[in-house]
């Protein structure tokens, strides 16, 4: 009695193998066709991508209005009335900013609201989101620590120049993409695409063996920095008004 069910299992299983190693083979090359689970923040639905979109083109206009009048107002009007080096700093952090946003937050909303990607820009925006990432905390961790140099030392710092802080932000931007540049040749291969954003993971030995002292030594060491000097810079602070009290 138990011969029918198993005649009907086998020959389930004899339709179903076929397909499921076609499924196989292709997962395996990597062309699957679902899009489900490669959805910026996990959004699968229309109304879910809408708003993504409407939201990135917000975080887009605010970035935009915020940084061209910060660059307008610090440029062209002298509107700062802060140290130059200072001001050199918040310059450059508000055109990487504005440079994270064109290149991230706009085709993020483009790509949301109209469910596609940009192929031929992929390996621009993933080479320069990570550029740009790298220049932001260098440029944050500059601006902390001169802040607390010009606090510390205000007699030393007065005869910096403008000149010299933009010289001194130039060699950020170039450090930065240098090590972008590495990454990118080392271990271009390992780069994978999702329908909104990009993703990596190290495949080459050189890469393996550099990708953890690149992150000790840019972020890990930025990180600190940034932190003891904040820390620094409050307590030098206070040291300044019971001073002046």
């Amino acid at each position: 009695e138990f011969q029918l069910p198993l005649a009907r299992l086998l020959t389930q299983y004899q339709l179903l193998a076929p397909i499921c190693k076609s499924s196989a083979t292709m997962c395996q090359c990597g062309m699957s066709y679902d899009n489900s689970n490669n959805a910026l923040f996990g959004v699968k639905t229309a109304t879910e991508r809408d708003a993504l979109g409407v939201f990135m083109m917000f975080v887009f206009l605010s970035s935009l209005l915020g940084d061209l009048t910060i660059l307008v107002a610090s440029i062209k009007y002298k509107a700062f009335k802060l140290h130059k080096i200072v001001v050199a700093f918040i310059q450059h952090i508000a055109l990487c900013d504005l440079l994270i946003a064109t290149l991230n937050a706009l085709p993020n909303s483009v790509s949301a609201i109209a469910n596609t990607g940009f192929p031929s820009l992929k390996y621009a925006r993933f080479f320069f989101g990570r550029s740009l990432f790298i220049v932001s905390c260098f440029l944050v961790c500059g601006m902390t620590l001169g802040k607390l140099l010009l606090l510390k030392y205000p007699l030393r710092t007065a005869s910096f120049s403008s000149s010299r802080a933009q010289k001194l932000c130039a060699g950020i931007w170039i450090i930065s993409i240098l090590i972008s540049t590495l990454q990118f040749v080392l271990d271009k291969d390992a780069i994978f695409f999702q329908l909104y954003n990009s993703k990596s993971k190290p495949r080459s030995v050189a890469w393996n063996i550099l990708s953890p002292i690149m992150t000790l030594l840019v972020f890990g060491t930025l990180n600190t920095v940034i932190v003891v000097c904040t820390v620094l810079l409050l307590l030098e602070a206070r040291k300044v008004v019971r001073g002046t009290g």
